[in-house]
């Protein structure tokens, strides 16, 4: 990835949230429009972002990972066996212990006291 093209849509004051598309060199459309939307807070997000290109360039940075995101989900959008997995999940929730789903790194996380 070499370019990342960053679109904003909304603004809404009471929330201080702004909606933002993004696209880059490396997703399957250049047009932010055809790659959906995210909603970012800028002052809770990046409060030392004062600057309209302050705020873009943390945006972009979101941008690299959302438009790897967006990779994912276009060759995703072929996989029919991972489709109906999701749509089989529909109506159904799961309950995991917070143990079992994380790691740690810290050797004395895992040690009795």
């Amino acid at each position: 990835m070499n370019t990342v093209t960053v679109k904003i849509y909304e603004f809404d004051e009471e929330s201080g949230t702004v909606i933002a598309g993004f696209a880059s060199d490396t997703t399957p459309t250049a047009n932010p429009d055809d790659n959906g939307r995210w909603a970012y807070q800028p002052a809770h997000m990046w409060p030392d972002a004062n600057t309209s290109d302050e705020i873009m360039t943390e945006l972009a940075r979101c941008g690299i990972g959302m438009c790897d995101e967006i990779n994912r989900n276009a060759s995703y959008s072929s996989n029919t066996e991972k489709k109906a997995i999701l749509a089989g999940l529909v109506n159904t929730s799961s309950t995991k212990n917070v143990s079992d789903i994380t790691t740690s790194t810290d050797e004395t996380d895992s040690e009795e006291v």
